[in-house]
């Protein structure tokens, strides 16, 4: 899971920068 997890992680932090908030979280989720 951690494999999978670092580049989820990567495109999340991208994510974070780009929008702050709930909405990233929901993002993440979409994401996975």
């Amino acid at each position: 899971m951690d494999a999978i997890f670092m580049p989820i992680r990567n495109v999340s932090h991208s994510i974070n920068s780009y929008v702050n908030g709930n909405e990233k979280q929901e993002m993440f989720f979409l994401e996975i």
